[in-house]
């Protein structure tokens, strides 16, 4: 039987290789859970903000709110320039005119320590009709 020759510390080499390797692509699967998760709560934010314009038409104040109150868990929201809500209106076309909910999030991958442009803007937005609210 023949054996090959191992120099010492090619094991730990070789873990030292494939570990970095592995660490990186779990670290990127968890970064795309929380963008997607983030995602899906920005989704549900802008459903809910048009659900509450549509019940009251022009109240974009509270609609607002009531975004920012489902956005609460987002990771750092209240910094500047990481969530921006928008509203805005079309003007008056047969009798009603429409309202779009934009929402916009900077998410940061858990990269960003090591790259600093290691983010993504992540956006959701609806539009619907506000009947009623104008004459034209």
């Amino acid at each position: 039987m023949q054996h090959t020759y191992r120099p010492r510390g090619q094991s730990l080499v070789e873990f030292a290789i494939i570990g970095s390797l592995l660490f990186t692509m779990l670290l990127g699967t968890v970064d795309f859970a929380l963008a997607f998760s983030n995602q899906m709560m920005i989704r549900a934010a802008v459903a809910e903000g048009g659900y509450f314009i549509a019940q009251n038409p022009g109240n974009t104040a509270g609609a607002e709110a009531r975004v920012l109150s489902e956005l609460e868990g987002l990771p750092d929201a209240t910094e500047p320039g990481r969530l921006e809500v928008h509203f805005s209106s079309t003007g008056c076309s047969g009798g009603y005119e429409d309202t779009s909910v934009t929402v916009q999030y900077v998410h940061r991958f858990l990269f960003a320590s090591v790259l600093r442009q290691a983010e993504i803007t992540l956006e959701s937005s609806t539009t619907l009709p506000q009947f009623g609210t104008c004459q034209g």
